[in-house]
C-alpha cells in the first residue's frame, strides 16, 4: 500500500507542495475512517469496507511521506530524524490495541471510535496550516539563507530534480 501511495503522492508533492499534499491526504484519511465507521456487516453498507480501508491506509501513508520533509530542517541529522519518525509511526499499532480494548472491554461502539479517528485526522490540519510552508522546507530554507547572507556564491548552482525528471534521467533509463 505504501508503494501505491508513494506513486500518487510524488507528482502531487512536486506540483502542489507540502501543504496541499497534507490537506489532500488528511481529508482522504478522515473520509476513510468515516466510511469505515459507516460500514456494518448486517447492513447493505458492507461494500464500503474495502474503499474505506484503502482510503484510510493510503491517506495515512501519504501523510507519513509528507512528514518526512520535516527532516530537511535538520541538515546532517536528516536520516536520524526520518528514522525517529518512521519508528514513531510504526509504534502506532499500540494505538489500535488500545482502541480494541476500548471496543471489546469498555464497550464503546466501533462507529464512534472510527468517527473519533476521522476527527483526529482533521486535527492534523491545524499544524499543517500554521507550521508547514506552501511548497517545501528546502525552498523556505534557501530563501531565508539568501536573504540573511550578503555574500554571493560562486560556481554553478545545483538544481534539485523533480520526480518526473528523475524518472526520465539516465539512471532509470539505462
Amino acid at each position: 500500500m505504501l508503494a501505491f501511495a508513494a506513486i500518487l503522492i510524488g507528482p502531487l508533492f512536486d506540483k502542489a507542495g507540502i501543504r496541499s499534499t497534507r490537506v489532500c491526504w488528511a481529508i482522504c484519511q478522515a473520509l476513510g475512517a468515516a466510511l469505515l465507521g459507516s460500514a456494518r456487516p448486517d447492513a447493505p453498507l458492507v461494500h464500503l469496507l474495502l474503499p474505506a480501508m484503502l482510503m484510510y491506509a493510503t491517506g495515512a501513508n501519504c501523510v507519513l511521506l509528507s512528514n518526512m520533509a520535516v527532516a530537511d530542517l535538520f541538515g546532517k541529522k536528516k536520516s536520524a530524524v526520518i528514522t525517529l519518525m518512521v519508528g514513531a509511526w510504526d509504534s502506532s499499532s499500540a494505538v489500535f490495541l488500545m482502541l480494541k480494548i476500548l471496543y471489546k472491554d469498555v464497550g464503546i461502539p466501533f462507529n464512534v471510535i472510527c468517527y473519533l479517528l476521522a476527527g483526529a485526522s482533521m486535527l492534523s490540519l491545524i499544524p499543517t496550516f500554521f507550521l508547514f510552508p506552501n511548497k517545501s522546507f528546502k525552498e523556505e530554507l534557501s530563501t531565508a539563507e539568501n536573504s540573511t547572507t550578503a555574500k554571493k556564491r560562486t560556481g554553478p548552482k545545483s538544481k534539485q530534480l523533480t520526480l518526473w525528471e528523475t524518472v526520465k534521467s539516465r539512471l532509470f533509463l539505462s
